[in-house]
């Protein structure tokens, strides 16, 4: 029963990771896609910086959450 409740646990994790990462970026391509159309018509300089952001912030997200639910070290926790 326990492998099925880590399989479920890690299935979760992954697809956690995937919806942010589509959606993070989802985000950035359309507002850098707005703003760049109210600087410029034909340069794509904030869809880049937004999707690259977007990217960013998902997999800064993934190594949190991997510390704290695998047993990472907490900053907070003083050592003996």
């Amino acid at each position: 029963m326990k492998e099925w409740k880590t399989a479920a646990v890690v299935f979760q994790f992954i697809t956690h990771f995937f919806i942010e990462l589509i959606v993070t970026m989802g985000l950035g391509y359309f507002i850098g896609k707005e703003i760049d159309s109210l600087l410029w018509e034909d340069k794509h300089l904030f869809v880049f910086i937004l999707i690259f952001v977007g990217l960013l912030s998902s997999f800064r997200n993934l190594y949190v959450r991997s510390l704290k639910m695998f047993g990472g070290e907490n900053k907070n926790e003083k050592k003996p």
